[in-house]
């Protein structure tokens, strides 16, 4: 899976997550905080994604675990299995959130939702 460093994979990954989630994410290091890999997750497994945990302002890597505890917890109940390694993907390790992002992509498929109606939409305060 070497292709996943390339540019192009990158951009497609990144677009993906972008289209699911509503939001503009320019570079997959963005993604350490956990946040749109439970908004992708939320956008097609809703009442799996207790977006009232998540903390959406992360900042620091105990707030990044934080919201990774929860995306483990949301992955196995929806039984999606991929290992994760926290660690490395809190510190914006780009081949573990590539790589995530794939994983993601390939089980969920294309963006569920009308367009307008995004998780981003539905954040709780």
């Amino acid at each position: 899976m070497a292709a996943r460093g390339r540019p192009e994979v990158r951009s497609g990954l990144l677009q993906w997550v972008n289209e699911v989630t509503g939001m503009t994410y320019t570079s997959v290091e963005e993604c350490r905080t956990g946040v749109p890999f439970l908004m992708a997750l939320h956008a097609f497994h809703p009442q799996r994604v207790p977006l009232g945990r998540v903390t959406f302002s992360a900042q620091y890597s105990h707030q990044f675990l934080h919201n990774y505890k929860i995306l483990q917890e949301v992955m196995e109940g929806v039984h999606l299995k991929h290992p994760i390694d926290v660690e490395r993907l809190a510190k914006g390790s780009k081949p573990e959130i590539l790589a995530l992002l794939a994983v993601l992509k390939s089980s969920l498929g294309p963006a569920p939702r009308a367009p307008g109606s995004t998780a981003a939409t539905e954040q709780q305060p």
